[in-house]
C-alpha cells in the first residue's frame, strides 16, 4: 500500500471518528434531522441550491470566458454538479473542482497549451474568490454586532484572526493580479529552481491572466450572492428546527465553518464540517449547542441528494465527451 493510500485512509478514519464522537455524545440531534427532512423542506432547499449552483457556475464560466474559453451556462452547471458529486465520492484531497478543470482541459478543441493551463488555474482562482468573499461576509457582519465583540474572549480573538486572513487574501490578490507587481513577481518565479522555474512562470502567468478588474468585480458579486443563498438555506433549516437564533449568527458562523470544512480531509467535508460548525456556533452563541453539527448534517444530506444529478451528467459526458466549448 502506497503512502498516498495510507494518508487517504487516515483522513477517512479521522472523519469517521469525529462523526462517531458527535453521534455518541448526542451533539447531532437525529430526531431534529428526521423532523426537518420533510419533502417540502427538501424541495425548498433544492430550489435554493439550484439558484446557488447557477450563480457559482456563472462565476466560473465568467472566469474562463475571460481567457477565451467559452462554456455554455448549461454545461457549466452540469460540470458544477459533477464536481459536487465527486466531492462526496472521491477521497479527501481530491476536489470536485479538479473534475471540472479536467473535462475542460481535455476537450479536443481546447488543444492550446496556454488554454490548458488557464482551465486548470481557473478552479484555483474560483476557489480564491469564494474563500475571500466568505471571509469578507463574516468579517463585515460581525462589525455590526459590536456589543457581542465588546465582551471579548474567543469571539474577539476569532474576529482578529479573521481580519488578518482577509488582509492576507487581499494582499495576495494584489500581488497576483496587479499589473504593477506583475514584472516583479515574474522575476521572483524565474529565480526558482531551474527544474520548476518554467512551470512556475507559466502558472503565475495563468493566474495573472484573471486579473481584469471587471471580471474580478463580477465574479466577486456572484460569489457573495451564491453564499447568501446557502446561508439562507441554513437559516431556513434552523427555523424548522425551532431554534431562536439571530439571523446575523448564520451570516457569521456559516461562512467561517464553510471555510474550515473546505480543508480536504474527508469527502464532502463530512466530519470536519460537523466539528467546524459545532465550534463556530458555540463560540458565537456563547453556550453549548448542537445546532451547528445538526444543521450541517442536514445540509450535507440535502446537497448530496441534489448532487446525485451530477452522476447522471457524468455518465452522459463519458458517452459524448463533448462540451459546448469555443475558442476565440
Amino acid at each position: 500500500m502506497s503512502q498516498r493510500h495510507i494518508i487517504e485512509i487516515l483522513k477517512i478514519v479521522i472523519a469517521g471518528t469525529i462523526i462517531t464522537w458527535l453521534l455518541m455524545s448526542g451533539k447531532i440531534d437525529l430526531y431534529a434531522i428526521r423532523y426537518v427532512l420533510t419533502p417540502k423542506s427538501i424541495l425548498i432547499c433544492w430550489g435554493a441550491l439550484f439558484i446557488s449552483f447557477f450563480l457559482v457556475s456563472v462565476r466560473w464560466q465568467t472566469l474562463i470566458a475571460s481567457q477565451g474559453i467559452y462554456v455554455s451556462t448549461k454545461d457549466s452547471i452540469k460540470l458544477s454538479l459533477i464536481g459536487s458529486f465527486f466531492s462526496f465520492v472521491l477521497p479527501g484531497g481530491v476536489s470536485g473542482d479538479a473534475v471540472k478543470a479536467y473535462y475542460v482541459s481535455k476537450n479536443e478543441t481546447n488543444n492550446q497549451n496556454s488554454k490548458q493551463w488557464s482551465s486548470w488555474v481557473s478552479v484555483i482562482v474560483d476557489r480564491y474568490i469564494g474563500i475571500t468573499t466568505l471571509c469578507g461576509i463574516a468579517f463585515l457582519v460581525t462589525l455590526f454586532d459590536y456589543e457581542r465583540l465588546k465582551v471579548g474572549g474567543i469571539l474577539s480573538s476569532l474576529q482578529t484572526f479573521l481580519g488578518l486572513i482577509l488582509i492576507v487574501l487581499i494582499i495576495l490578490g494584489y500581488l497576483i493580479f496587479s499589473k504593477k507587481r506583475y514584472s516583479q513577481m515574474g522575476r521572483l518565479f524565474r529565480r526558482l529552481d531551474i527544474k520548476f522555474g518554467e512551470k512556475a512562470v507559466r502558472f503565475f502567468d495563468a493566474l495573472h491572466g484573471y486579473g481584469h478588474p471587471g471580471v474580478l468585480a463580477k465574479t466577486s458579486f456572484l460569489s457573495v450572492m451564491g453564499h447568501v443563498v446557502v446561508i439562507c438555506i441554513f437559516a431556513h433549516l434552523g427555523e424548522k428546527m425551532g431554534e431562536a437564533i439571530p439571523i446575523e449568527a448564520y451570516y457569521y458562523c456559516v461562512p467561517i465553518a464553510m471555510m474550515l470544512s473546505s480543508v480536504p480531509i474527508a469527502p464532502g467535508g463530512i466530519g470536519v464540517g460537523q466539528a467546524a460548525y459545532y465550534f463556530v456556533f458555540n463560540v458565537y452563541l456563547g453556550h453549548v449547542s448542537d445546532i451547528g453539527p445538526t444543521l450541517v448534517t442536514i445540509y450535507q444530506l440535502i446537497i448530496f441528494s441534489y448532487s446525485l444529478a451530477g452522476a447522471f451528467f457524468y455518465l452522459q459526458l463519458k458517452k459524448t465527451t463533448n462540451l459546448s466549448l469555443e475558442q476565440k
